[in-house]
């Protein structure tokens, strides 16, 4: 028997059902906690639901499939545990109606997770981002049998190939094409708890799922297990395959040394080379997912579609639909209750769309100590920050709005800035090449799995890219393998953009559009739209030039005076001057020149933030939000949206 208790307050929770719970009585067919066939099966091993959903979000109905989802999966689980499910109390299935919930209850905004410590999991019921999709209800159920420290590949592994899917495909089709991009990495990495759990948290798990589903089903692989091998019915590899008959005992027992690994990586590889070539090559950017290959026996079948994670949604290359009138969204608020996975982001986003905004891009950052080290360039898991949960959830709620979304993302340093990265070693910069390759991979995995239109292979890396376009034509060469959607690179504005060398190797050209329009202080209107008029000119020839589409990927004014002097700079701390006039003159002055001009085919102010507006924090800062320019942006907009509709 299964519980399903409402809390209509947060409580918190523990052993023991707190004083205030409402029992979800009738609800399912459920028994309340009266029932004595209910006490009976509480001290049985099985589920015991909590709704953690003060403001009634959640329907029912949702719960309910749940609770239906995990009664599933059991089977699976009790096989994966080699039959036997451990007895204890029952697992404590808390449910969460979105990231955002879960984060402020737990400190983890993941849309699943099972604390240590604890016989629970926690899992978001946000759609599109459903942790109830997700096995990790195999987690505690391996502590309560008394396991020792493991691997966390072999862990996680499991639980993707128990789940009902993996970011709406099966693990071989990411990994599959991860391989071919070059984003797998060695299996001693692999294997290596603490570099697994700072990797890709999209990737390093479906490789896991391969791992384990490779070692279980080749029996001359371990030869320390052999000797327990059991036939699996109507397996390949007959006698030899062990199926999840063996997966507790390699969980418990396997702890590889060194010569070990060495002595799996070359067969490991030639696996990885089949899981790749069982796949179709990828054709044009954009002609949609590759072909699934062949099912594993141990992996679980795959509902056809999971919302957010359409594959057919990511469009070809190209010029865009439609001009893209856009805005830079940024994640301003570095907590979990305003930043981009909270819903205060969908409400800024809500007021992005009544401008008549069609298209967004998503900035996620990641950090680098100083412009000389070759990385590594983390990628944001703590609460509040720019997490993946965090980022899907502002991509989502942009494209429910009819938005297009461009993925960006940024990397940041104190003191300097992404243009000034450069290496002074050839080791050093094929290291950053394998470092950087593995973190704009991530998002290249994340934007395929959530139909983002739009991807850009960096930001603003003018040294790196001026000094070497070879290794960055081999970088986006490989992102193709993995993402299918418009590939383009965001260049600085001057030399960047114009000299750059691998233009013809991406789909878009993309420039931070900050060419001073006067250095003059009091230029006359003229003056100011010759200056717009003379870059727009420009980057429209280069766009001729290399037959691609020029997006203003960045462009944008401060509060300022004279923002049109120096339009990348902004004034900070107690003695900025504030002229919003001066910003909305500058606004004005771009909207007019941008008219016509047919080879530009798109905007993104920078920028708008993912707390709405922010001017009584920094008055004389970028954002146009709540100042006069949001206006002129407001009606430029709606004006061309009018046009696009009845042209």
């Amino acid at each position: 028997m299964v519980f399903i208790f409402l809390f209509p307050v947060e409580t918190g929770w523990g052993e023991g059902l707190p004083a205030n719970v409402v029992a979800g009585e009738g609800l399912l067919g459920m028994a309340a906690p009266g029932d004595q066939t209910g006490k009976a099966n509480h001290n049985e091993t099985g589920f015991v639901f909590y709704l953690h959903d003060p403001g009634g979000a959640l329907p029912l109905e949702r719960v309910a499939q749940a609770e239906r989802r995990l009664a599933r999966r059991r089977g699976k689980v009790r096989e994966a545990l080699g039959g036997i499910l451990p007895s204890g109390p029952p697992i404590h299935i808390h449910l969460h109606p979105t990231v955002e919930a879960k984060g402020l209850a737990t400190e983890d905004m993941s849309v699943a997770h099972a604390p240590a410590g604890e016989h629970a999991v926690h899992l978001s019921l946000q759609p599109g981002l459903e942790g109830d999709r997700i096995a990790m209800e195999l987690l505690p159920l391996l502590r309560a049998a008394g396991e020792g420290p493991a691997l966390r590949a072999l862990e996680m592994g499991a639980v993707v190939l128990l789940s009902d899917d993996w970011l709406g495909r099966r693990p071989g089709e990411w990994v599959g094409r991860a391989h071919r991009a070059g984003l797998v990495p060695p299996l001693g990495e692999i294997l290596d708890n603490a570099t697994f759990d700072s990797g890709s948290r999209l990737l390093l798990p479906a490789v896991g799922a391969i791992l384990v589903e490779w070692l279980l089903e080749d029996g001359d692989l371990l030869p320390g297990l052999s000797s327990r091998t059991t036939r699996a019915p109507g397996s390949p590899q007959g006698e030899k395959a062990r199926g999840w008959a063996q997966f507790r005992e390699l969980h418990r027992d396997w702890r590889p040394t060194s010569a070990e690994i060495a002595g799996l990586e070359e067969p490991w590889v030639r696996h990885l080379d089949s899981l790749s070539r069982a796949m179709e090559e990828p054709q044009a950017p954009g002609v949609g997912p590759v072909p699934r290959p062949v099912a594993s026996p141990l992996a679980s079948p795959l509902a056809s579609t999971v919302p957010g994670t359409d594959p057919g949604r990511a469009p070809g290359p190209g010029s865009p639909p439609s001009f893209q009138r856009g805005f830079n969204f940024a994640h301003e608020g570095y907590r979990i209750h305003d930043g981009f996975g909270s819903a205060r982001a969908t409400a800024s986003l809500a007021h992005l769309s009544s401008l008549g905004t069609n298209a967004v891009a998503v900035l996620p950052y990641t950090f680098l100590a100083a412009p000389s080290l070759p990385g590594p360039f983390p990628i944001p898991t703590r609460p509040g920050s720019e997490n993946d949960e965090a980022v899907t959830h502002a991509i989502l709620a942009a494209q429910d709005r009819g938005m297009e979304v461009m993925l960006k993302p940024h990397i940041w340093l104190r003191g300097s800035w992404a243009g000034e990265i450069r290496m002074s070693t050839e080791a050093d910069w094929d290291r950053f090449f394998l470092e950087y390759g593995r973190w704009i991979g991530h998002y290249a995995l994340l934007a395929e799995a959530r139909g983002v239109e739009s991807l850009c292979l960096g930001t603003e890396l003018s040294a790196a890219t001026l000094e070497r376009p070879g290794d960055w034509r081999r970088l986006a060469h490989r992102i193709r393998q993995v993402y299918s959607g418009r590939l383009g690179y965001c260049a600085n504005w001057g030399e960047e953009v114009e000299s750059l060398a691998f233009w013809d190797a991406v789909d878009f050209i993309g420039v931070s559009f900050y060419y001073p329009l006067s250095s003059r202080a009091n230029p006359s209107e003229r003056e100011l739209r010759r200056g717009a008029d003379q870059a727009l000119g420009l980057l429209e020839e280069l766009g001729r030039r290399h037959e691609r589409p020029v997006i203003l990927a960045e462009a944008g004014f401060a509060s300022s005076p004279t923002p049109w002097r120096r339009p990348w700079e902004e004034e900070r701390g107690p003695d900025a001057r504030v002229d919003a006039e001066a910003q909305a003159r500058s606004y004005r002055i771009l909207t007019q020149a941008l008219e016509g001009r047919e080879g530009i085919r798109g905007i993104y102010w920078w920028k708008w933030p993912s707390t709405g507006p922010m001017e009584a924090r920094r008055p004389a800062g970028f954002t146009p939000a709540g100042k006069p320019a949001e206006e002129v942006v407001a009606q430029w907009f709606k004006r061309l949206a009018s046009q696009a509709t009845n042209p």
